[in-house]
């Protein structure tokens, strides 16, 4: 199914985070292309949103073209009057609808649809999040929003002195994002630019304006922050994409027919009913028995019995088994038309059944994939010289010691303390206890966090290249977080006074997977 093979998450087209992949509340899910496991789909409860992309990179360049095919392909269901299982967002669905517009954040945090086509400025929501799960940017982001607030009330306040608005203004904290910790604003390490919650889109970090990785987010530029980072989400960041979306669309039939519509009823006419409902009466009505079966026999009788019955999720479940697609088109069962028939499996034909599947599981439907790994990989070095190794050393050489482990001599050994720390430093040893003293899971976390990836290569810390750095870092104090260069493998320390502020603080730094301290 194609509306299933655009939401695949490799894609990287769509908004999507790393970390709610492998929320408990996630399911394997079959899209009609058998199970697939959990991340595989890009799932969010508001929907499909373009996921934004630095310009004229190689991912850049694909998403235009997958956007161009998504328009056609839209646009042709809709002049088919055809169904397209794809959960397109509120907001994507209003730069459909209004050709031209463009998404902007209002001084109330709340997401306008301006532009062309547009005689006034429409709400989206009043949440800062309309467009995605992606609740630790989104949170991060109304709590700027909301520490801006508190700045500027600080500043029209004329019962406070320069002096006290000034102080006040420097003390004004955030809650860390995990770990729920007030901390400073420009204790936070964060720079002007933007770093993708997911690995798949192929980037680490894309800069809001000239040099950005070289500038410091802090209480006095935060406005200018935030407003470079909502506008290449929701503007610049997506605009080559709704042009390719838009060109590919005007290719089947004007883009403006679609402005006279709601995007409510664009969705309907997309998408269809979303809570698929009938009647008992509706499912005798619109539905055909034949060959065997009558609208009196008891067995077509009990399957409307069994039908009526259904709830919510069994019903989309159904109508994805019976038609290829979860939902009903408006009108419901009324207009539904049938796609076909399938050739059943008897116990006549069993064999070459199973013998077909196998055949595509495991050759046929993987040969061009796996021709192609080996000609790439044949463009390096030549494939045979793995023949030598077995599959758990090659699993070795490429994703090193999955269960990492050190030892109190290989910290001091094979890491360069360096810039404000020596192997004999307080605050360096400091270090090496709290690394000793790590569980499983925080040493992979803390490797995720510094170096950018949870294992070690064969032979640990001795074969970690380029080696992990520490330095001190400066004007810290014990309030500041640790932040990382995970390329270069490069530790900014701040000189902790006990070993328990600096566990306390490594471990919160690595929870926030990169994005405040990377």
């Amino acid at each position: 199914m194609i509306a299933a093979e655009l939401q695949r998450r490799d894609l990287a087209i769509w908004l999507c985070d790393d970390e709610l992949m492998t929320a408990a509340n996630e399911q394997p899910v079959d899209k009609g292309e058998g199970m697939k496991p959990v991340g595989y789909y890009i799932s969010s409860s508001y929907g499909l949103f373009p996921a934004p992309l630095p310009n004229n990179s190689q991912q850049m360049n694909r998403a235009v073209k997958l956007f161009h095919f998504l328009g056609t392909f839209i646009a042709k269901a809709l002049q088919d009057n055809r169904l397209v299982d794809l959960p397109l967002s509120q907001p994507l669905l209003k730069l459909i609808s209004r050709a031209g517009a463009s998404i902007k954040l209002d001084s109330n945090n709340t997401f306008l649809i301006t532009g062309n086509m547009v005689e006034e400025d429409e709400t989206i929501s009043s949440s800062i999040s309309p467009i995605s799960d992606d609740d630790l940017l989104a949170r991060f982001l109304q709590q700027l929003n909301e520490l801006v607030q508190q700045k500027q009330r600080i500043l029209s306040d004329t019962s406070l002195t320069w002096e006290d608005r000034n102080n006040q203004i420097r003390n004004l904290c955030i809650p860390l994002a995990q770990a729920q910790l007030p901390v400073r604003l420009d204790d936070l390490g964060l720079t002007f630019q933007y770093c993708p919650p997911s690995r798949v889109f192929g980037y680490s970090a894309v800069d809001l304006k000239p040099n950005g990785e070289l500038e410091d987010v802090t209480i006095d530029n935060v406005e200018e922050y935030v407003e470079l980072m909502m506008d290449f989400i929701l503007h610049t960041g997506i605009k080559k994409q709704m042009d390719a979306f838009r060109d590919g669309l005007n290719q089947v039939f004007p883009i403006d027919r679609l402005s006279s519509f709601t995007p409510e009823e664009v969705r309907l006419m997309l998408c269809g009913e979303q809570s698929p409902n009938w009647t008992r009466e509706d499912i005798i009505k619109f539905t055909e028995p034949k060959l065997g079966y009558t609208r009196e026999s008891p067995g077509f009788l009990r399957f409307v019995n069994v039908l009526v019955a259904m709830k919510g999720d069994e019903r989309k479940s159904f109508l994805q088994f019976a038609t290829g697609c979860s939902s009903l088109p408006p009108g419901g069962l009324a207009i539904l038309k049938p796609n076909g028939e399938l050739e059943d499996v008897t116990i006549d034909n069993v064999e070459e059944y199973v013998e077909l599947m196998m055949d595509f599981i495991l050759h046929t439907g993987i040969k061009k994939q796996m021709d192609a790994f080996r000609d790439g990989l044949n463009q390096v070095f030549p494939i045979d010289r793995l023949s030598s190794f077995t599959p758990e050393e090659v699993r070795l050489m490429l994703c090193g010691e999955q269960s990492p482990n050190w030892t109190r001599e290989d910290i001091i050994k094979f890491t360069e303390p360096k810039l404000g720390y020596t192997r004999e430093s307080p605050g360096f040893l400091r270090f090496v206890n709290v690394l000793v003293a790590m569980k499983g899971d925080e040493r992979k976390s803390f490797l995720q966090f510094a170096t950018g990836c949870s294992s070690l290569p064969p032979g640990g810390l001795a074969n970690l290249h380029p080696r992990l750095t520490i330095v001190r870092k400066v004007d810290a104090s014990e309030h500041s977080y640790p932040s990382v260069n995970t390329c270069a493998h490069y530790l900014k320390l701040p000189d902790y006074s006990n070993e328990e502020i600096m566990r306390e603080k490594l471990l919160a730094a690595t929870k926030e997977k990169g994005f405040h301290l990377n």
